[in-house]
C-alpha cells in the first residue's frame, strides 16, 4: 500500500509546529507492508480503533472506564491536552492503523528536523497490544515487530532497521502537555494500538538516526 502523506497544516502537537509543503520533511512517500495475519485482522482492528477514538474524542474517556473515578470530570480537566491521535488525524473518520502510522513517521522525521527523505517503507509483521479486546491481537505485553527502511530522492537506503519493540512509556501526571512528545491517555496502554506503534517508529528511526531525538510515547495519568 502506497500513499503520499503530505502535512498540509500547520497545528501545534506536543510543543512543536509540523511543517506544511515548504518544511524540511516535505511530501514523504509511507510504503505500509502487513504481514498475512495482520492484513487479514487489520479491517476488524480500525474498526475497533475507530470505535474507540470517537468515544474519546467525545467523553474523554473508554465505555469501560467507571463513572465514578476521576475520569468522568476529564472533557473539563484535560481540555488543554495535546492528544496525539487528534492532532496527526484531525477527522476521526479518516481514522486507522495506517493513518496513524504514516503520522507517526512524518511528525517525528519533522520533529527531529531529518531533511532529505523522499520515501519511508515499513514492514509491520507482528502486533500485539496486552489485553486487548481482539484475540489476534492481544498477548501479555504490547510490542512490534518490523523494519523501517528510509530511502532519499535518487532511491538510495539511507538506513534500515529490523527489530523488535517492547513498549516502554513515560508516565506523567499532569492536566495538560506542552512536551515534545506523543501524548495518549494511560487507558490507552491495554485498549489502543497507538503507544505501541508509536513506540515502534521512535525506536525504528532512532537507530536509523542515531544522532536525533525523536518523540517518544508519554501516557499521562488522570
Amino acid at each position: 500500500m502506497k500513499i503520499k502523506f503530505l502535512p498540509v497544516f500547520v497545528i501545534a502537537l506536543a510543543g512543536f509546529l509540523f511543517a506544511t509543503m515548504a518544511g524540511s520533511v516535505g511530501a514523504v512517500e509511507v510504503d505500509i507492508k502487513f504481514s498475512e495475519y495482520l492484513t487479514k485482522v487489520m479491517p476488524r482492528i480500525n474498526v475497533i480503533e475507530r470505535q474507540r477514538e470517537k468515544y474519546f474524542r467525545q467523553h474523554r474517556r473508554t465505555p469501560s472506564t467507571s463513572i465514578k473515578s476521576t475520569r468522568m470530570f476529564a472533557t473539563s480537566r484535560w481540555s488543554a491536552v495535546q492528544w496525539a491521535n487528534e492532532v496527526l488525524i484531525p477527522d476521526v473518520n479518516d481514522f486507522s492503523v495506517e493513518a496513524l502510522t504514516r503520522g507517526f513517521v512524518t511528525a517525528s522525521l519533522e520533529r527531529a528536523g531529518i531533511s532529505g527523505v523522499e520515501r519511508v517503507e515499513i514492514e509491520l509483521r507482528s502486533l500485539r497490544v496486552a489485553n486487548y479486546s481482539l484475540a489476534a491481537m492481544s498477548g501479555p505485553n504490547s510490542y512490534a515487530i518490523g523494519s523501517i527502511t528510509v530511502y532519499d530522492a535518487a532511491g538510495n537506503t539511507i538506513g534500515t532497521a529490523d527489530f523488535t519493540a517492547n513498549l516502554v512509556t513515560d508516565f506523567l501526571v499532569a492536566t495538560s502537555y506542552d512536551g515534545s512528545d506523543f501524548a495518549f491517555p494511560d487507558i490507552s496502554i491495554r485498549q489502543r494500538v497507538g503507544p505501541t506503534l508509536a513506540y515502534f517508529v521512535y525506536k525504528g528511526l532512532g537507530r536509523i538516526f542515531p544522532d536525533r531525538e525523536f518523540a517518544r510515547t508519554v501516557l499521562l495519568i488522570f
